[in-house]
């Protein structure tokens, strides 16, 4: 988990240094209407000539080039120095262990779909416009269910996105579940009310305290903006809760586990 959250970390300052760099190129650009020069001749920063003419064109799409190079080199070698340890670390056995301990957050993207009907935004009651699992989805539903229960896992609540994919993933999972609307898909709501779901969901996360385990049913975005993991479809990630007062949204990322359709 250590190596992990290193691998993480420097490649999130990678990113942070690319965007920077950008930065710095448009504002070096802005500062064009400053630059003066005749028809013919190349206009040079009339205060700093060397500074506007190392932002000529040509040399700036180089030099995004290698930066964008450094980024993926960088962070092939950061995933080739960590990365194997840290995916030793989240292994199976790892994941059930920390379940079995009780007092964690599973988060869960929905089980596979069917992309070639329905609406991924849509919320129909009837589940006819959305998009809904395929064969294989449910299938992969009832098998999350299913090791759930081969290794004793104790499920305190499952709560599950509105959609109707997220619903029959929980119910084919774990039968009983109730519905939490904050973690509707975010690519269907406004900014402003997405911003506040996540939100509630990470307090939810953070908050947790009880014996058994809390589940939550949701989509790709929004696990996306919690743990910055992009999950597959029937994937799982483990979450411990570190909140200790109401207002604290902190929780760290112990193990991830995919169920084969």
């Amino acid at each position: 988990m250590i190596c992990y959250n290193i691998t993480y970390k420097i490649q999130v300052l990678l990113s942070v240094i690319c965007q920077w760099v950008r930065w710095r190129h448009r504002k070096a650009e802005n500062h064009q209407a400053w630059w003066v020069g005749d028809v013919g001749r190349k206009p040079y920063f009339f205060q700093n000539p060397t500074w506007s003419a190392a932002y000529d064109d040509e040399k700036r799409r180089k030099a995004m080039e290698r930066v964008w190079k450094a980024w993926g080199f960088g962070s092939v070698w950061v995933w080739s120095l960590f990365g194997a340890a840290s995916w030793a670390e989240s292994s199976g056995d790892d994941f059930w262990a920390a379940l079995q301990e009780g007092g964690k957050v599973v988060l869960i993207r929905h089980a596979q779909i069917d992309r070639e009907f329905g609406d991924a935004f849509l919320l129909d009651s009837s589940c006819f416009s959305e998009r809904n699992l395929n064969e294989d989805g449910q299938a992969q539903a009832k098998k999350i269910g299913e090791q759930f229960r081969a290794h004793g896992i104790q499920v305190d609540q499952v709560l599950a996105s509105p959609h109707c994919r997220t619903q029959d993933t929980a119910r084919l999972a774990f039968g009983e579940f109730d519905v939490m609307p904050e973690l509707r898909l975010i690519r269907a709501l406004p900014e402003d009310k997405a911003k506040a779901n996540l939100q509630v969901t990470r307090q939810w996360i953070s908050q947790f305290n009880g014996e058994g385990n809390l589940i939550l049913v949701t989509h790709r975005p929004n696990i996306g903006e919690l743990i910055y993991q992009r999950l597959q479809p029937g994937e799982m990630a483990v979450l411990e809760p570190l909140g200790r007062e109401p207002s604290d949204t902190v929780f760290d990322l112990i193990a991830r586990y995919s169920v084969a359709p």
